[in-house]
């Protein structure tokens, strides 16, 4: 059975280089940032992961062909900035969906909310101590 390979696709005529090579310097760095961040936000629930990819392809746009072609050929986070820079909205299959979902992030929260009730009673409790 043969396996069909990801076509790439260049995406060069939307990329406008900043004239200054400083800038694209900073350009890539902080687009390799934002890569970073976006990719910690797969595994972090409470960080979104689109926004800064957004970002990241805003700052590959106006510093280098070669980063931009890379960000909107990956295979896993080239269809988030194609959906936005198409349709102007971000896919809903990346959001919380399913009620199992839901229900799992508020109770998430509510053992965040919790636990930092707990710690701020317990610090005002040592506070009032060292006050006596």
């Amino acid at each position: 059975m043969p396996q069909s390979r990801h076509q790439r696709q260049d995406y060069s005529h939307h990329v406008r280089k900043h004239p200054s090579p400083t800038v694209r310097a900073a350009l890539v760095l902080a687009g390799s940032g934002f890569v970073v961040v976006g990719l910690a936000g797969i595994f972090l629930p409470v960080l979104p992961t689109t926004p800064f990819l957004l970002l990241a392809a805003a700052c590959y746009a106006r510093a280098s062909r070669r980063f931009y072609n890379a960000l909107l050929n990956s295979r896993l986070f080239g269809p988030a900035i194609l959906e936005w820079q198409q349709h102007r909205a971000i896919a809903g299959h990346g959001l919380v969906e399913d009620r199992a979902e839901r229900e799992d992030v508020a109770a998430q929260i509510g053992l965040a909310a919790k636990l930092l009730r707990r710690r701020v009673r317990a610090a005002a409790e040592f506070r009032d101590q060292l006050t006596e």
